[in-house]
């Protein structure tokens, strides 16, 4: 315990109203690549349990894809290392350059989000900047910590860096976007949206429709576009590629497809489905299409309510207006 208290760098930041609490690993990961850089990939393992994966162990199983007490749990870890420990080591500076300004990106963030929106409670959001293993730049979840269930807000300065260093190498075929206010306005729209609509407490079973991610991922680009004045398509929607097939002829094609997809309800059918329209992929003609259509949706859906409103609507709801609109969108 004295050891976590001493590295692990925990902060309150204090808003007008909320107080929200925020989790850095930097001193951890600093620990890691200064004392693991020359050692073997066994050690270099080891050191990473020891100075990182310890402290946030929930987060790490997640990453990794496993379950904790996993039998692959050291196969699974070691594939990682191998494929991302080396990048790690290539951008440190880099990655220390972002977690320290990590902080004062996010608070003007929190401070709008919680002007805005006062009857949200972010009490039990955990915000968490840490090397994910290049697994994500932003995501949100639940994850259990300290045996409470909480909402994770989790930023993977390693991959951010990635992106900001080589847009196009992560994902071949793909030119992907960092804007950070951008990012953390996107993720923590999804935090906020959990928190204050009934989206929060449906489980996994719950989301059987395609509608569900097309209208969360959508309200999410819609409220960043919002925040950060001036932002662009292309920041807006991460990836150079889709902002430029983003065009009213796709997205009526596009929308058209998704009304099929709607259909859906093997739990099978829906996963391959999801992964066609929101996953990063070099084989698809254009990746993560759903992000572009579910922005027009979210867009055409503010002509009749405001963005407050957006966020609160029923899943029951947001299912009728996403018919709705694709409806219209495919016919016109």
């Amino acid at each position: 315990m004295k050891k976590l208290f001493l590295i692990m760098f925990v902060m309150t930041i204090s808003t007008s109203s909320n107080a929200l609490n925020f989790v850095s690993l930097k001193k951890n990961f600093i620990n890691f690549v200064n004392l693991a850089q020359e050692k073997s990939i066994d050690e270099q393992v080891r050191i990473w349990v020891n100075e990182v994966e310890s402290y946030e162990p929930e987060i790490f199983y997640k990453i990794y894809g496993i379950s904790p007490g996993a039998i692959d749990l050291d196969r699974k870890r070691r594939e990682r290392a191998l494929k991302h420990f080396p990048k790690l080591f290539e951008l440190k500076t880099e990655i220390i350059t972002e977690f320290n300004n990590f902080e004062q990106n996010i608070l003007p963030v929190l401070e709008k989000l919680e002007q805005d929106n006062p009857d949200a409670d972010f009490s039990n959001v955990v915000v968490f900047a840490i090397p994910s293993l290049m697994r994500f730049n932003g995501q949100v979840g639940p994850i259990i910590r300290n045996g409470k269930t909480i909402t994770a807000v989790k930023f993977g300065l390693d991959m951010i860096s990635f992106i900001n260093q080589s847009p196009g190498e992560l994902v071949p075929g793909l030119s992907l976007v960092n804007d950070l206010p951008v990012l953390v306005t996107h993720e923590f729209t999804h935090a906020l949206h959990s928190l204050i609509s009934d989206f929060g407490v449906l489980k996994e079973e719950d989301f059987n429709t395609l509608a569900y991610p097309l209208w969360m991922e959508g309200i999410a680009q819609l409220n960043s576009q919002v925040l950060v004045p001036g932002t662009s398509y292309e920041n807006m929607l991460m990836e150079k590629k889709l902002s430029l097939n983003c065009t009213s002829t796709n997205v009526k094609k596009w929308a058209s497809e998704y009304l099929n997809d709607l259909k859906i309800t093997d739990s099978r059918k829906l996963d391959n489905s999801y992964s066609k329209w929101f996953n990063l992929s070099p084989k698809l003609k254009v990746s993560r299409a759903g992000y572009c259509l579910g922005y027009h949706v979210a867009l055409m859906s503010s002509r009749d309510y405001s963005i407050y409103d957006l966020l609160r609507l029923s899943p029951r709801k947001v299912k009728e207006i996403v018919e709705s609109i694709l409806t219209e969108i495919s016919s016109n």
